[in-house]
């Protein structure tokens, strides 16, 4: 999964990463935070876009 489009923010010790995304006139924001490792963070953030995907298929 690409997460090129993604920003971030450091904060203490935690890792923050948002996407803006403009749906409608609205803008939502995609939020993964995990811990500061670097590759842990963005492994999550992964697993988790994967997870949302799934379940949004399995609605349909």
């Amino acid at each position: 999964m690409n997460l090129n489009k993604f920003n971030k923010s450091k904060a203490i010790s935690l890792r923050i990463i948002y996407r803006p995304i403009k749906k409608n006139n609205l803008i939502e924001m995609q939020i993964i935070v995990g811990p500061r490792d670097k590759n842990k963070v963005y492994h999550n953030a992964q697993e988790r876009m994967e997870t949302f995907f799934e379940e949004m298929r399995d609605k349909d």
